[in-house]
């Protein structure tokens, strides 16, 4: 009887042994993965800096610059005080110009570098003002012949044209933001349009 009683006794010392060195190396299993998903979170957050630096490069005229394989370059920004547009937004009938607007005349080309063909939208540039405002594009008398026009385009073909918009007479600090595509992850991109 002594013998069974020393037995359980052992076995009982042992399971309960067994446990505990279970817990702490459960316990080491918990601290190493919080550790882990810390050095993640770092990592993520690192990325994503990064990532916000590539949003705010901000390329000049007459630069390329490459986002979800199309290629955009900017020309030639010009001024004008005198015409008539309509916006784009269906709301708007035709205007003209008031004495306190320009319409800014941006000369473009998109290239379409991916391996298929990808539809080209004027309507995927804005411009941004000193204010933070964006500006849509408007279709103009000025531009009527020359304008940018959407089309489904091949890889490795260009589409030329100009885009225009109405801001505040004399506006000076001027942004021009291209979305590749509204359903893309890839980055805007932008460009300066002040000279």
């Amino acid at each position: 009887m002594k013998r069974f009683l020393m037995l359980s006794a052992l076995l009982s010392l042992g399971l309960i042994l067994g446990a505990c060195g279970q817990s702490s190396s459960t316990e080491a299993d918990h601290k190493n993965k919080a550790e882990e998903t810390k050095t993640d979170q770092k990592a993520k957050k690192e990325q994503k800096a990064k990532e916000d630096q590539n949003d705010q490069k901000t390329y000049k005229i007459g630069e390329k610059a490459t986002s979800d394989g199309q290629t955009v370059t900017v020309s030639k920004v010009n001024k004008v005080n005198s015409g008539k547009y309509f916006a784009t937004d269906g709301q708007t009938k035709g205007s003209s110009l008031k004495h306190d607007e320009q319409l800014v005349v941006v000369d473009i080309t998109q290239e379409n570098g991916s391996k298929e063909q990808v539809a080209v939208n004027p309507l995927n540039y804005e411009l941004k003002d000193s204010d933070d405002k964006v500006h849509k594009i408007v279709a103009s008398t000025v531009t009527l012949k020359t304008q940018f026009e959407p089309v489904d385009l091949a890889a490795g073909k260009k589409n030329s044209g100009q885009i225009a918009f109405v801001t505040k007479k004399n506006e000076k600090d001027l942004t021009l933001i291209f979305h590749p595509n509204f359903f893309t992850k890839e980055h805007p991109l932008y460009f300066n349009l002040s000279k």
